[in-house]
């Protein structure tokens, strides 16, 4: 039941346990309140790799494509992506096309 209600963004999982989200007291009726986020994303400047590698993954690219793209090397593009998965706090699936190759995108947010 609770992995369902996760699945479906009504409620969250924290450390102390599970908390509700907006979508899930909009699904029961209730007032949406809305809460000032204490953390905020950094935002990454708009010319650097970083939004051109963002934009991207949010297209679907293999880590040929992200390399050409930023003139790295291998290791960095993967270091990149770890960065965003850890620092911007983003889900980054990887796929085979009907080619053989791997594709990462950006996973939707809730």
């Amino acid at each position: 039941m609770l992995a369902a209600l996760i699945k479906k963004c009504c409620i969250t999982q924290g450390e102390n346990g599970h908390f509700i989200t907006q979508t899930g007291l909009l699904a029961i009726g209730r007032e949406v309140i809305n809460q000032v986020v204490e953390k905020t994303k950094t935002e990454p400047k708009q010319t650097s790799k970083q939004v051109t590698i963002l934009t991207m993954l949010r297209q679907g690219t293999t880590i040929k494509a992200l390399m050409e793209t930023t003139s790295w090397q291998r290791h960095s593009v993967y270091g990149c992506m770890a960065n965003l998965k850890k620092k911007q706090e983003l889900s980054i699936l990887s796929e085979k096309n009907k080619d053989g190759e791997r594709v990462y995108r950006i996973a939707e947010q809730c």
